[in-house]
């Protein structure tokens, strides 16, 4: 995704997704990276519209990341917050489970990932959902069809050549 895509933000950290891990794993050794994120997210107004670009780098976060706690919770490292993980988390809900991860609604035709708030009815504290519309989907799909061709007819890559072909859906059968 990374090399073809042309999406510029897919490494950038989900600052909300981050939060909540802060929220959830209170170690000492996240206090600096605690203190940093907060001071980014306080500035998130609920009601705005907010793109990728409120999000904190790989590189900034990478800095104040506990080099001595790289899962501090499950399977989840900083990796996971990268936008390219997320979304590809996200597909998997789609084709997978047939739903939707988080509470996201697209409000307008856009072509750029944005975040906007909810507020929880029960506690009243506002929430931020991560939205990746469908027509990014689709510029996404068709930048990375048509850098990917570039590529293959630069490079004299022949894509078929890493694939059996056969009657059988089984490739075993098709050797």
């Amino acid at each position: 995704m990374r090399g073809f895509s042309g999406w510029d933000k897919c490494d950038h950290i989900s600052l909300p997704h981050l939060i909540r891990l802060l929220q959830k794993v209170p170690d000492l050794e996240f206090s600096p990276l605690r203190e940093y994120a907060f001071s980014l997210y306080d500035n998130w107004t609920p009601g705005a519209i907010l793109y990728l670009d409120k999000d904190p780098s790989f590189n900034d976060i990478k800095k104040l990341w506990p080099s001595n706690l790289p899962k501090p919770l499950e399977d989840i490292s900083i990796e996971s917050f990268q936008h390219a993980h997320l979304f590809y988390s996200y597909r998997n809900n789609l084709i997978h489970e047939l739903r939707e991860p988080g509470y996201g609604m697209e409000f307008k035709e856009s072509e750029e990932p944005f975040y906007h708030s909810m507020k929880e009815l029960e506690t009243e504290l506002y929430t931020w959902e991560l939205v990746y519309p469908v027509d990014f989907y689709r510029k996404l799909c068709e930048t990375t069809l048509s850098e990917l061709c570039k590529y293959y007819l630069r490079d004299r890559i022949d894509p078929y050549s890493c694939y059996t072909f056969g009657s059988y859906w089984l490739d075993a059968l098709n050797i």
